[in-house]
């Protein structure tokens, strides 16, 4: 079951972008996506970083079932995903003009005119850098088909999103907009979902326990 999802997904999710990216680039031209595609750039390598610390979390919850070890794990790990979303929404917000302007290339009046692009985008990553671990916590129940099904609404609701609003004349301001609203909508079905399925997980027992969690999420 979870093997045909996450399949179904791959397939829905190409499926999706094959449909819906020549239809945003005849909206908004070919130029504006190229600049809407190097932001989205910096939006991945955020991603990048949540995987090493999210596996933790399945790992020590799919060992220990439903448990306070567990709770305090996921907790710490919680912590730990927050962390990093808000360091890297710090260097990426002080440094965006380096970021944008000498790192991709991106000329200083299409900046200006696109900024907010740009902060959207940079909000957007760091609650699907947070969920991750509302969705390590899935995992680790082995209810792999559920996150696989969240993925694939998440690539409806922000494609969906996307190609409503050029329609309607959005820029790429109003569309990174789109795309928050996009990534917030997921957040709140993964986290909905991990608490229905796990029960009250926010517990961070003794310094001790959160010590220990700590050191061997970091190891």
């Amino acid at each position: 079951k979870n093997s045909f999802y996450g399949v179904a997904t791959s397939v829905g999710s190409a499926v999706v972008m094959l449909v819906s990216i020549p239809i945003f680039i005849n909206y908004i031209g070919a130029e504006k996506y190229g600049v809407f595609a190097l932001y989205m750039i910096v939006g991945n390598f955020n991603m990048l970083i949540s995987a090493g610390f999210s596996s933790p979390i399945v790992k020590y919850v799919s060992e220990q079932g439903i448990s306070d070890a567990s709770s305090v794990d996921i907790s710490v790990g919680l912590c730990i995903l927050s962390f990093l979303s808000f360091l890297f929404i710090v260097l990426a917000v002080s440094f965006d003009n380096f970021i944008v302007v000498n790192l991709l290339n991106i000329s200083e009046g299409i900046y200006e005119s696109s900024s907010w692009l740009y902060n959207w985008l940079l909000l957007s990553n760091c609650f699907l850098l947070v969920g991750q671990a509302f969705k390590a916590v899935i995992d680790a129940l082995q209810k792999n088909y559920l996150t696989s099904l969240h993925q694939f609404i998440y690539f409806l609701v922000y494609w969906g999103l996307i190609l409503v609003g050029t329609v309607f004349g959005s820029d790429l301001n109003d569309i990174g907009f789109l795309i928050f609203i996009s990534s917030l909508i997921w957040f709140l079905i993964s986290l909905g979902t991990a608490r229905y399925l796990y029960g009250p997980f926010f517990h961070f027992g003794s310094i001790k326990s959160c010590k220990k969690s700590l050191h061997k999420q970091l190891s």
